[in-house]
């Protein structure tokens, strides 16, 4: 994909929204919604929360999902080490 899925993350936890997170990455609402909805449901837990009034304001990460993308920068960041030695 010519996105991550850490990287929609990363948006709606800067921007608190889809929207935000959508522009950041240059995806419509729709195709982050969908996204967000996928990784919500694939996991134990959700990523994501969105707001009860089902709006584009109002989203925000779980403390699971700022641990999952805690993890993952970290993950990566030893990657990048591997890589350079």
């Amino acid at each position: 994909a010519p996105y991550s899925r850490t990287a929609i993350l990363e948006g709606i936890e800067k921007y608190g929204s889809i929207t935000g997170a959508a522009r950041a990455v240059g995806l419509t609402y729709r195709q982050v919604w969908a996204t967000v909805k996928v990784m919500n449901a694939m996991l134990k837990e959700p990523l994501v929360e969105i707001s009860p009034n089902g709006r584009a304001s109002g989203a925000r990460l779980t403390p699971f999902g700022r641990e999952v993308v805690f993890r993952f920068r970290e993950m990566e960041k030893v990657a990048n080490q591997a890589l350079k030695t």
